[in-house]
């Protein structure tokens, strides 16, 4: 009997071997290899469309994949890709549209992306992110929204939610909170910013707090700066611990150097 039981376990062994090989011959010659009904199945290859389950070593030329999607080796152009589902990389992702939950062992990238992305060396969203965005090493984009976090640094032009750079970020807009280990810059600021050294900026309403220093050109809202708190015009409540100065000050300011302001209005 167990003569038998062994031979039978080989038989379905070799049944599987050989249709696994098959299957790879056929996806090598004609691209793709698809048990699917109207684009409804399991895929190996580079299936252009594919609702379900598809394992494919690149990427490239992909039009709409839904459902799970595996693959082996770095992407190729997808210029008007759309994947949806979850991603799974072992190097990297690269759609036009990635929605769902996307991770990539080296990176990922897109024109538009929204769910959970993770990218163990980066992340670039070059038109817009939604959600939750983890770069290992960094993360860019066009305007990200949600919750996004780089090891070292982040980038974006209009940034909203809570934004966390290892050592630092910069954006055009920042609106909610923004922290970086070294330092925080944007043009634009709207929220909470804390920089381990310094944060700066051209128009400013909130709260900043510089482990040196906060400077900006317009700031409307409170300052905290260890060394001190400068701007052109500031309105609101300023601590700094040397000195806070101002063109127009409006409020109140304080340091063990005092304020200094050409226009003062407040103490």
């Amino acid at each position: 009997m167990r003569r038998f039981d062994m031979l039978e376990r080989l038989i379905v062994v070799a049944v599987v071997l050989a249709v696994g090989v098959a299957c790879l011959a056929h996806a090598a010659a004609a691209r793709s290899f698809d048990i699917a009904y109207k684009n409804t199945g399991i895929g190996f290859g580079n299936s252009k469309k594919l609702n379900g389950l598809r394992f494919n070593l690149r990427d490239r030329g992909v039009e709409e994949i839904n459902g799970i999607n595996a693959t082996f080796w770095l992407p190729g152009e997808n210029p008007d890709g759309t994947i949806r589902g979850l991603s799974l990389a072992l190097f990297g992702i690269d759609a036009h549209k990635l929605q769902g939950v996307n991770l990539g062992v080296i990176g990922l990238s897109g024109g538009y992306v929204s769910g959970i992305s993770v990218g163990i060396i980066g992340l670039a969203a070059s038109e817009r992110l939604d959600g939750i965005g983890i770069g290992g090493i960094g993360m860019g984009g066009g305007d990200l929204r949600g919750l996004m976090i780089g090891g070292i640094g982040l980038g974006g032009d209009d940034i909203s939610g809570v934004a966390l750079g290892g050592f630092g970020f910069g954006a055009t807009s920042l609106r909610g909170l923004g922290f970086g280990l070294i330092g925080v810059g944007a043009e634009e600021v709207r929220g909470v910013c804390i920089g381990g050294i310094g944060v700066g900026g051209e128009n400013i309403k909130g709260l900043c707090i510089g482990g040196i220093g906060v400077g900006a050109e317009e700031f409307s809202g409170a300052g905290m700066g260890l060394i001190g708190v400068g701007g052109e015009e500031l309105t609101g409540f300023f601590v700094g611990g040397i000195g806070v100065g101002a063109e127009d000050l409006r409020g109140v300011g304080l340091a063990i150097g005092g304020a200094v302001a050409q226009t003062l209005r407040g103490g």
